[in-house]
């Protein structure tokens, strides 16, 4: 099983980027993805590509949007470029890992929300791979398998980085790396 969830709100690149587009007030994600776009926009931290929203946004990606709402361009940039010590914005995505929940399969059985529409059938009956309106894994062009929020999220996980092409959006950092 891969913890979609600790990528999300861990992963080095990516650390507030897909919570900023999961889940917006209405729970649409596309609605979510324009308001996460026009903050990281208005902190000049990317530039017009695409980023992907998650099929099934979760009750974590919830409160960390509001996080990344409430973040200031300076807290999103030191998250982004690491350029300092660990923000507000850090500890606030990091305590919504305290509203997982369970997912109760179709089966009877139980799995953490963070495993939905990950690419890999969690519950016995797929029941957790259901409902994710589209593929629910992305093929790289090297053959690896990797979900498919994962592509365009700003973070290389397809060790040749096909699920980072050009039309995918990039971080832009003010201060040389």
């Amino acid at each position: 099983m891969t913890d979609s969830l600790t990528k999300r709100l861990v992963g080095p690149a990516s650390l507030a980027v897909l919570a900023v587009v999961s889940c917006g007030d209405d729970g649409t994600p596309g609605a979510s993805c324009d308001v996460g776009r026009m903050k990281l926009v208005e902190c000049k931290l990317i530039d017009n590509g695409v980023l992907t929203c998650p099929a099934r946004p979760t009750l974590v990606d919830a409160c960390a949007f509001a996080c990344v709402a409430r973040a200031s361009c300076a807290a999103l940039e030191t998250t982004y470029c690491g350029d300092g010590p660990p923000s507000s914005l850090e500890s606030c995505l990091f305590g919504c890992l305290d509203r997982r929940r369970n997912f109760r399969c179709d089966d009877g059985q139980s799995v953490s929300d963070a495993f939905l529409c990950d690419g890999d059938e969690d519950c016995a009956d797929g029941s957790d791979e259901r409902d994710c309106g589209g593929p629910t894994s992305f093929t790289c062009d090297n053959g690896q398998s990797v979900p498919a929020d994962y592509r365009c999220d700003l973070e290389e996980d397809c060790t040749d980085g096909s699920d980072e092409p050009a039309e995918c959006a990039r971080v832009q950092c003010a201060t040389a790396s």
